[in-house]
C-alpha cells in the first residue's frame, strides 16, 4: 500500500470516530501498536469499571471514595464525596512504584517521629471549567489538594505530588452553612480524626517494598489566594475596616477607626513589619466566638458594622468555630500567603508596572508600552517559558486594557518572565531621562524583591534579607507613588519573610493552577450537573492522578535525557567530533532536545545557558543534548565574556566558532538573551550569578 493510500485510510479512520485531537489520536495508536487492545475495552461501561476498580478498592483505611458529613443552611445532614487521604497514600506508595521509591527516600532522608512530624499542606482553591464569562456557570467546583512540605521545593513543583481530596461543585458548597469553610474543617478532620486515623499522633504505616515505614505529619502549611482565605476564614478580605487577619492593629486609613482610638493602640497605612502586633491562634478564635455570641443578641445593622470593623463575617460551623480543631489547627501559624498571587494576579507588580508606565505618560512620553513591546521582541526566553507572544502584551493594541484596568492584565507566567528584562529597560531606557526616577527606583527595588524570592527555593536566603528588600520597596512605592496607591497586597509582602523564616520555603501556586488542567478537562465535559456529577468528577481526578504517578520518570530529578531516541548519523559524527573520540559502532548514544541539567530544572536545544568555569561562570548555546555510554553530555556553542555588568544584571558576550562538548551537570542556568547588531549576545543574568 502507497504513502497516499495509508493517508488517505487514516484520514477516513480519525472521521468516523467522536472528535479527539490529533496528539491524543496519536498517543493511543502508538500505545494500541506497542502494547495491543487492551481487552473488554470495547465497550464504555468497561472504562468506568476499570476507573471504579482503583478507587473503590478496599485498603486497610477503607476505600479511596468515602463520604464526609456537612450540615446545610436548612439544617439538614448531607454527604460529600472526597478521596480519603490514608487509602489515597497506601494506595500510592502500594500501587504505583515511581512515587513509593521517591517517597521511601525522602522518608530516610528526614525521618518523621511523632515529636517531629512531618508537615502537611492544605490548598484550596475555585476552579471556573467551560466558559468563565457565563453569567450561569453551574459547572465551577472547589478544589482541595494536599501534600507534604518535606518532600521538597523541586517536587512541589511537579503536579504529581498534590493529591486531590475534595472537587465538588460550587453550587452544592453554597447550600451549607459556612460554605467552603464547614468543607475545610471536614477535610482537616480526615487527617486528624478524632478516635480515628490520627496522622499526626497515629501515624500511618505504608507499606514499602523493603519494609513498612510510618509516617507522622501536622497540619503545616495552609496555602491559598485571597478569595479562599476569605471563604476559610471567614474574613472578610480587602473591603474590611481591618483587612488583614494576622494584623491585630492595623485598619484601613478611609474607615477612620483609628481616629476614634485614644489609646493609639490603632495603626494604618503601615509599612514596616515591627510597627504591627501579631495576632494569635486564640484571638482569631476569640473574635470569631464573640461574633458567634453576638449573632444572637444584636440588631442585623449594628451586628454588621461590629463584623466590618472586626474584618470578620459570622457563618455558622465556619471553620474557626469547631471546637474539635482547637488543638489540631493554628491558623496563623499554617497561614501562608502565595507570593504568585500576591505580585502577579492583579498584584504588586502588575499595580506598579501601571504606574511606573502611567508617570512616563504623564512626562509626555506617551509610546512607552510601545517602546516597551519593541524592546521585548528583540529577546528569546529558554524553551519552556514559551516567550514568543510576550511582546504583544504591551502592544499599543493592549495599552488602553491595561490603562483601564489601573493594572497589567496578563497571565502570572507571563509577568513573571518579563520582570528581569524590564528591570533591564528601566536601567538602560528609562533612568537615562531622568522624567521618573523615584518611580523607576520604586519598580527596581520590587525586582529585587521577587529575585530573592525566586532564589529563595534554591539558595538559604536569610529572612530578614527578604524583610529588609520588602522594607525598601514599599518605602520607595510610597514616595513614588503615595500611601493611596497602595493595595492590600502590598501589605502581604510584609508576611511573606515570616513564612520563610517560619518553613524555610515559599510556596507558590503556579504548579496548582497547573493542575487545574486535569480537573477542567474531566469538569468540562459534565454539560448537565446531576447528583452524582461531583462523585464522577472526583473519580476521574483520582484515577487519572494513580495513572501519573506510575509514569517511570514522573519523580525522576537527576540529570538526564527527557525522552531520549536513537541517535542519527549526522548527529553521532558531530558529538563525536566534539568529544575527540574516533567512531566506534559498540557506542551506545542516545540523543534528545531536552534534558534535565539539575533537580529543579531543564534546558533544550536553541536555549542559551551558564556554565561552570572553575570559580566563575561561561555562557553557550546548546546544540544537542546526548547520553554516550550513560554518561549525559551537552554539545554547546561557547560564548566569551565581552562585559560584565552586574549592577545591570546583564553581560553581553562573542560567540566562538565550533561546538564543544560539557557535562550536562555543569549546566548552571538558562537565561533570556538578545541578539546585538554587532553579532555578540546580551544575556540577563540570574541573581545567584550577578
Amino acid at each position: 500500500m502507497d504513502r497516499k493510500t495509508k493517508l488517505r485510510k487514516l484520514n477516513t479512520f480519525r472521521r468516523k470516530l467522536p472528535h479527539v485531537t490529533a496528539s491524543a489520536l496519536s498517543a493511543i495508536l502508538i500505545a494500541v501498536a506497542s502494547y495491543g487492545v487492551p481487552e473488554g475495552s470495547s465497550q464504555r461501561g468497561a472504562l468506568r469499571a476499570g476507573r471504579d476498580l482503583e478507587i473503590t478498592e478496599d485498603t486497610p483505611y477503607g476505600p479511596i471514595l468515602q463520604t464526609f458529613n456537612v450540615l446545610t443552611k436548612a439544617d439538614v445532614p448531607k454527604q460529600l464525596p472526597f478521596a480519603h487521604p490514608f487509602a489515597s497514600l497506601w494506595t500510592a506508595v502500594s500501587a504505583c512504584e515511581p512515587f513509593g521509591t521517591f517517597l521511601q527516600q525522602q522518608l530516610l532522608q528526614k525521618p518523621p517521629t511523632v515529636d517531629s512530624p512531618w508537615n502537611l499542606v492544605l490548598y484550596s482553591d475555585e476552579v471556573t471549567p467551560g466558559n468563565p464569562l457565563s453569567t450561569n456557570n453551574k459547572r465551577k467546583f472547589h478544589a482541595i489538594y494536599w501534600s507534604f512540605l518535606e518532600l521538597g521545593a523541586n517536587a512541589l513543583s511537579r503536579e504529581e505530588s498534590w493529591f486531590c481530596i475534595v472537587s465538588e461543585y460550587s453550587t452544592w458548597i453554597n447550600t451549607i452553612h459556612a460554605g467552603l469553610s464547614q468543607a475545610f474543617a471536614a477535610v482537616i478532620k480526615t487527617f486528624f480524626e478524632p478516635g480515628g486515623f490520627d496522622m499526626q499522633h497515629g501515624g500511618i504505616n505504608l507499606p514499602f517494598a523493603t519494609g513498612d515505614i510510618r509516617l507522622w505529619a501536622k497540619l503545616g502549611v495552609v496555602i491559598q489566594d485571597g478569595g479562599a482565605h476569605k471563604s476559610v476564614w471567614s474574613s472578610r478580605g480587602d473591603s474590611a475596616s481591618k483587612f488583614c487577619l494576622l494584623c491585630k492593629n492595623l485598619f484601613t486609613s478611609s474607615s477612620r477607626i483609628c481616629d476614634q482610638d485614644g489609646a493609639n493602640l490603632l495603626v494604618c497605612d503601615k509599612i514596616l513589619l515591627d510597627e504591627l502586633e501579631p495576632a494569635t491562634d486564640a484571638d482569631l478564635r476569640t473574635n470569631a466566638r464573640f461574633l458567634e455570641a453576638k449573632s444572637a443578641t444584636m440588631e442585623k445593622d449594628a451586628f454588621i458594622e461590629l463584623q466590618q470593623s472586626m474584618g470578620m463575617t459570622h457563618h455558622k460551623l465556619a471553620v474557626l468555630l469547631d471546637r474539635s480543631l482547637d488543638q489540631v489547627l493554628r491558623p496563623t501559624e499554617v497561614y501562608m500567603h502565595d507570593w504568585m498571587h500576591t505580585l502577579y494576579v492583579d498584584g504588586v507588580v502588575n499595580l506598579s508596572v501601571y504606574l511606573l508606565f502611567e508617570a512616563f505618560i504623564n512626562k509626555n512620553m506617551k509610546n512607552i508600552y510601545q517602546a516597551f513591546s519593541d524592546y521585548v521582541s528583540n529577546w528569546q526566553w529558554p524553551s519552556r517559558l514559551h516567550g514568543a507572544n510576550l511582546a504583544e502584551i504591551f502592544s499599543d493594541s493592549r495599552r488602553d486594557k491595561h490603562r483601564s484596568a489601573s493594572h497589567i492584565k496578563c497571565q502570572a507566567s507571563d509577568l513573571l518572565s518579563l520582570t528581569p528584562v524590564l528591570s533591564l529597560f528601566v536601567q538602560k531606557v528609562l533612568l537615562p531621562t531622568n522624567l521618573c526616577n523615584a518611580e523607576c527606583l520604586a519598580f527596581l527595588a520590587l525586582a529585587d524583591v521577587v529575585d530573592i524570592i525566586i532564589s529563595s527555593s534554591r539558595n538559604n536566603v536569610k529572612a530578614e534579607t527578604l524583610l529588609a528588600q520588602v522594607h525598601r520597596f514599599l518605602h520607595n512605592f510610597v514616595i513614588a507613588f503615595g500611601m493611596m496607591s497602595m493595595i492590600p497586597k502590598c501589605h502581604w509582602l510584609l508576611h511573606l519573610p515570616e513564612c520563610l523564616l517560619r518553613f524555610g520555603i515559599l510556596l507558590n501556586c503556579f504548579v496548582l493552577e497547573r493542575k487545574h488542567r486535569i480537573a477542567k478537562r474531566y469538569a468540562t465535559e459534565l454539560t448537565n450537573i446531576a447528583k452524582g456529577s461531583s462523585k464522577y468528577l472526583l473519580s476521574e481526578i483520582q484515577s487519572h492522578h494513580f495513572g501519573q504517578l506510575r509514569e517511570p520518570n514522573a519523580f525522576c530529578f537527576h540529570v538526564g535525557l527527557i525522552g531520549g531516541r536513537k541517535v542519527s548519523r549526522r548527529a553521532r559524527q558531530l558529538i563525536l567530533e566534539a568529544l575527540e573520540c574516533e567512531d566506534d559502532e559498540d557506542y551506545d548514544i542516545q540523543v534528545a532536545k531536552e534534558s534535565r541539567f539539575n533537580r529543579f530544572a531543564t534546558c533544550c536545544v536553541g536555549d542559551v545557558v551558564l556554565l561552570k568555569d572553575c570559580e566563575s561562570f561561561r555562557a553557550g548555546k546548546i546544540q544537542l543534548h546526548c547520553s554516550v555510554e550513560g554518561e549525559f553530555i551537552s554539545i554547546i556553542t561557547c560564548f566569551d565574556l565581552v562585559l560584565h555588568e552586574a549592577d545591570y544584571g546583564y553581560a553581553v558576550w562573542k560567540p566562538r566558532a565550533g561546538s564543544d562538548a560539557f557535562s550536562t551537570s555543569d549546566i548552571l542556568d538558562t537565561v533570556a538573551y538578545t541578539e546585538l547588531p554587532d553579532g555578540s549576545v546580551g544575556t540577563l543574568l540570574p541573581v545567584d550569578y550577578r
